[in-house]
């Protein structure tokens, strides 16, 4: 009803103010550049008012649109039986855990997929992230759609709770600590490149362990070492022999960890439970995946992982 008395020049003037806090608000703005824009809307002969021309009626107006926004996606989802949650972690410039959670949806066919939240998690462990996952969808639809969320797959939460044991923190340590010596120094960078030359074999890089695709990254980082381990192993060979070189102590241990035989009797074992649990992570992750897909790319998993129970492992 106010908006139909709000007569035209005015209700102009607030649609490009509200047009500016959406822009801050998406681009991750601070408040204070509302005020900046809407000087330069007026330098451009843009009308808007000077009442609203403050951060305060900038966090004003982002409120009443994600007000509006989430009417929205309650109205929209509301009516459907089934939805799916999706949700990937992140830090943000504070190094504070967050999870992002988007609502996934169909009706007569079609798929949508709606941004929910980006919720702060107090832990980052299973019990902080479901407990983050379903306070941000019941924000958003009310606490009567929870009800509606039948599993949160966490499959890299699964597996972290699953190796913890003193061979998987020494191939880490292993894994990381070769990543930080040659990607932080390009002069062990560039004697590892020789020792390649030296082998007669092409340079592969030891590869950083961590990622949004968590399992993924910890497979390429496991298989670029034992295509590097020679090259590799010779490099710390020359370092140790070096006198007073300043990378003879860290040498000296990632020797020790190289050749150790539960170290690299571990890898490989790992290796292969990656190769079938990447799969299974970057089918669930795919935009176009349903239930369906997921279940049976699941029974697919565990007949995989069965049958890597009668090798040698």
């Amino acid at each position: 009803m106010a908006l139909q008395k709000m007569n035209e020049s005015v209700f102009s003037k607030l649609t490009n103010l509200f047009r500016n806090a959406h822009s801050i608000r998406v681009n991750s703005r601070p408040f204070k550049d509302y005020v900046w824009m809407s000087s330069l809307d007026v330098m451009k002969g843009v009308e808007v008012g000077e009442t609203y021309r403050n951060d305060k009626a900038c966090r004003q107006f982002i409120t009443a649109i994600s007000e509006v926004e989430r009417e929205r996606l309650q109205n929209e989802t509301s009516d459907n039986k089934f939805i799916s949650i999706v949700s990937d972690g992140s830090t943000d410039v504070s190094v504070i855990e967050n999870e992002i959670v988007y609502i996934r949806s169909a009706r007569e066919g079609n798929v949508k997929i709606y941004f929910c939240s980006l919720e702060e998690v107090k832990k980052a462990d299973a019990a902080g992230i479901y407990n983050a996952i379903t306070h941000s969808v019941s924000e958003a639809m009310g606490p009567e759609s929870l009800g509606k969320v039948c599993l949160v797959h966490r499959l890299e939460l699964a597996f972290k709770e699953a190796v913890k044991c003193k061979a998987h923190d020494s191939l880490m340590t292993l894994l990381g600590e070769l990543y930080k010596m040659y990607h932080k120094s390009p002069l062990q960078r560039t004697n590892l490149k020789k020792a390649f030359e030296t082998l007669g074999t092409a340079p592969v890089m030891p590869l950083r362990i961590g990622g949004t695709r968590w399992l993924s990254h910890t497979l390429r980082a496991i298989q670029s070492l034992w295509k590097s381990y020679s090259a590799i192993k010779l490099h710390l060979n020359q370092i140790k022999a070096t006198p007073n070189h300043r990378f003879g102590p860290k040498a000296k241990a990632l020797s020790q960890l190289m050749t150790s035989k539960s170290v690299v009797f571990y890898g490989h074992f790992l290796q292969d439970i990656l190769a079938t649990l990447s799969s299974l992570s970057l089918q669930l992750q795919q935009r176009d995946s349903s239930i369906y897909t997921c279940h049976e790319q699941l029974k697919v998993t565990i007949t995989s992982l069965q049958k890597l129970e009668t090798i040698l492992w």
